[in-house]
């Protein structure tokens, strides 16, 4: 492990994550990463979800790192549904199936996190809340304490934002030309 700056005492870092697997990964590895630094790292999410991205991480064993702290959430049961066949929702790509646990993520980490932060706002000089763009009420708990501070963290490349603006608004003008596919 690396030797912690002088500047980081008392300094604590909360991930909250979406629970879906492509935004779960990156913020573990960024987990990683900061830990390796010597700062702890309290990584919150729903149960079911953290113990499938400790599974499927390659290479090292987040359970092993003693400065990463989990903290495993229960939530009641979600009702999935599934989308009628012919609805306009069958044809978008986007995995409608999982709102349900996106909406339940939002609605039950929302009192947890805030006493967690609450706690390590406490105990520690500053805590730092690193979440999920699509997790913002992190932004809003962390907003209520004076040495809590919180940054999104956008788990979707340049390349596809460009790519969903450019589909969204239209292509973009070339020297008033369209640009062709």
């Amino acid at each position: 492990m690396a030797q912690q700056h002088p500047n980081c005492d008392g300094v604590v870092v909360v991930m909250v994550p979406l629970p879906a697997q492509g935004h779960l990964n990156p913020l573990l590895h960024l987990t990683r990463v900061i830990s390796s630094r010597g700062l702890p790292v309290h990584y919150i999410g729903l149960t079911t979800h953290i113990r499938q991205a400790k599974d499927r991480v390659h290479g090292w064993d987040p359970s092993n790192n003693s400065n990463i702290h989990f903290h495993e959430f229960n939530i009641p049961q979600i009702v999935h549904t599934t989308p009628p066949v012919n609805s306009h929702v069958s044809t978008c790509k986007y995995p409608s199936h999982l709102l349900p646990t996106f909406t339940a993520a939002n609605t039950h980490l929302r009192e947890p996190l805030g006493v967690l932060l609450r706690h390590l706002s406490t105990t520690n000089r500053r805590v730092v809340v690193v979440h999920d763009s699509m997790m913002s009420f992190a932004a809003h708990e962390a907003s209520f304490l004076s040495n809590v501070e919180a940054f999104s963290f956008i788990v979707t490349s340049a390349f596809a934002v460009l790519h969903f603006v450019w589909e969204g608004y239209g292509k973009l003008a070339d020297e008033g030309n369209n640009i062709d596919n």
